[in-house]
């Protein structure tokens, strides 16, 4: 369709969300989704007065509301990940079920959530273990690992070799 005759508003309302976005002040997301609702709706016009459908703008809006919801657990998860996290408390913080949670999260970023959490606690880990003199116990539950115990047999399992073997490795090709 043609925006000609509303190029002004439109831009107006990008950059209103845009602005909203950037200072992220208290109910920036729910004015940066009505925002958008404005946006599709006056997109939807343009492209057809006569097929306009509502539906299809509650059907967009409810997906973008997902894909948001999951962009902020993976967000919440890289900054909490030493903390203790779980499925049920993450899937109440944004409304889905843990079903869904799971659903979404690997659609959208090839592992599920748990997975992601793991990569992050072992990878903050590695770094931890060929960067710094930290005790193991320290590191382990530095990461999130109720015990160093525990996260000795994680580190091993997955990794293939004792975190004071991956100590050592390092340390040697530094």
């Amino acid at each position: 369709g043609s925006f000609l005759q509303k190029t002004e508003y439109i831009s107006q309302l990008c950059s209103s969300m845009i602005d909203e976005a950037k200072a992220k002040l208290p109910g920036y997301q729910k004015v940066c989704i009505h925002t958008l609702d404005l946006l599709l709706i006056q997109i939807q016009r343009f492209k057809s007065v006569d097929t306009y459908n509502y539906s299809t703008v509650a059907e967009l809006r409810q997906t973008e509301a997902k894909r948001y919801s999951i962009t902020w657990i993976k967000q919440y998860i890289d900054n909490n990940y030493m903390n203790n996290l779980n499925i049920e408390a993450l899937s109440r913080k944004i409304g889905l079920n843990r079903y869904s949670l799971i659903r979404e999260f690997k659609q959208a970023y090839g592992v599920s959530p748990v997975e992601y959490l793991l990569r992050c606690r072992f990878q903050e880990a590695k770094f931890l273990l060929s960067t710094t003199d930290l005790s193991i116990g320290h590191i382990g539950q530095g990461v999130g690992f109720s015990s160093s115990n525990y996260f000795s047999q994680c580190f091993t399992k997955r990794e293939g070799i004792t975190p004071t073997a991956y100590r050592n490795r390092c340390q040697k090709c530094n």
